[in-house]
């Protein structure tokens, strides 16, 4: 089993705790992707399970977001998701599962909470057309 996060002192304080392996990566960057699907199949060969769990959130009314923050949680929330299944998809044996994680708020939006709303809806929408366009992991 693989934790990966950001926060390398809570990516190292669950892996001591789980016993499993835990890895660094910023999902919102591509290239940490695409590292960390490198090394997850040199380490591990192929894996049997993924859960998709990207997110982050910053409150503020819609009139006053700034885009700045708006790309922060779209590039975690969506674009990490995303591209995260998208790289992985290669590296999963026959039958694996993927799980996603996502939010209430993808359809009951709280005032405060538009862009993480969107976000989570994006990516819902996305695993949608993932499910409707291929037969099988």
């Amino acid at each position: 089993m693989v934790i990966i996060g950001r926060r390398k002192d809570a990516i190292e304080k669950v892996a001591l705790e789980l016993n499993i392996t835990g890895m660094m990566a910023d999902q919102s960057h591509l290239g940490d992707i695409e590292k960390l699907t490198s090394d997850i199949l040199a380490q591990f060969r192929k894996m049997d399970l993924l859960l998709i769990n990207t997110e982050i959130t910053k409150s503020a009314p819609i009139e006053s977001i700034s885009q700045q923050v708006f790309d922060e949680i779209k590039d975690v929330n969506f674009n990490g998701a995303y591209f995260t299944l998208g790289r992985f998809i290669a590296i999963q044996n026959e039958g694996a599962s993927v799980i996603f994680l996502s939010s209430t708020s993808a359809t009951i939006s709280p005032p405060m909470a538009s862009v993480y709303a969107s976000s989570k809806a994006a990516f819902i929408t996305g695993v949608i057309f993932f499910i409707y366009g291929r037969q099988s992991l």
